[in-house]
């Protein structure tokens, strides 16, 4: 039973620390390819997946760890950006670049001082849509760490956390009842947790096998 006052909304609280990131066979390469910084090849590493895969949380791990400068595709600017002081720099969402010359240019910049650079994005780096011909080649070479489609453990560590966030927590039972009926995606895990909270609140009800129940009986 959740110690959650029904009629209060909390916050959630997005934990990325390394002890809350599950790790299984899903992620596994994309782990061991993060831990292997710096020997990165080029000292370049693109992390790729789904939406709500982990991406982000990882990516932050390793940005704690290499004290890197953390910033999103949309805030690099080619007119405004200065060199990092960072040696370390991590792009979140780097296939919805604004600036391609911005990011050609830390390409450069950090290749010149020895620097790493995290990429994280949805797709590999050699389908984006690029148009300038050198930042292409560049992506070109990156090496990729993959994040796979969820297996059933990734899937329980991922609502047991995406709870935990929210200052819920539920049986094992409801869990393995939850991925047993789910679809099996990234996603659908996160849209899952925000239905059960939502239906939790409405009915001031612990979120149990059947209240999970009602919520599928809702969404049919």
């Amino acid at each position: 039973m959740s110690d959650r006052q029904f009629h209060l909304e909390l916050p959630i609280l997005e934990s990325r620390a390394e002890q809350d990131f599950f790790v299984s066979a899903s992620n596994r390469q994309a782990v061991e390819r993060i831990a292997a910084w710096p020997a990165w090849p080029g000292r370049v590493l693109a992390l790729v997946g789904p939406a709500s895969s982990g991406k982000s949380h990882l990516a932050a791990i390793w940005a704690e760890r290499a004290g890197a400068r953390v910033c999103s595709a949309q805030s690099l600017d080619s007119d405004t950006m200065k060199p990092p002081e960072a040696e370390c720099v991590l792009v979140d969402d780097a296939d919805r670049v604004e600036s391609e010359e911005a990011l050609l240019h830390l390409f450069n910049w950090l290749r010149e001082r020895r620097g790493s650079l995290l990429l994280t994005a949805t797709g590999r780096p050699v389908n984006w849509e690029v148009k300038l011909p050198d930042l292409s080649s560049r992506l070109a070479t990156v090496t990729v760490a993959g994040i796979e489609p969820p297996d059933d453990d990734l899937l329980a560590g991922l609502i047991g956390k995406q709870l935990a966030d929210r200052q819920l927590t539920v049986s094992d039972a409801v869990i393995r009842f939850l991925i047993r009926r789910m679809e099996r995606s990234f996603g659908a895990a996160r849209g899952i947790v925000e239905q059960l909270d939502a239906l939790s609140l409405s009915e001031g009800r612990p979120i149990t096998i059947p209240l999970a129940r009602k919520m599928f009986e809702n969404m049919s």
